[in-house]
């Protein structure tokens, strides 16, 4: 499998508006994560919402590498 440089995620984000959504929700869970990881302790609905948010993240993840290589080959 080829690997894609940022370079080509951002031009083809630009070009495709589902890739450019993915790319904004990825980028939110992210800094939800962040946040929640820089907390010294998280409570127990902190703790679920975590591993929903790093299995989400990971989903969208998958879902840009698909489209991606589908419009790079």
């Amino acid at each position: 499998m080829d690997t894609i440089t940022m370079d080509q995620i951002s031009q083809m984000q630009r070009s495709d508006p589902r890739i450019e959504s993915l790319v904004e929700r990825h980028t939110m869970l992210e800094e939800r994560i962040r946040v929640l990881t820089a907390r010294e302790h998280l409570t127990p609905s902190e703790t679920v919402e975590m591993a929903r948010l790093k299995k989400e993240k990971l989903g969208v993840k998958d879902e840009i590498e698909t489209l991606l290589h589908a419009k790079s080959a």
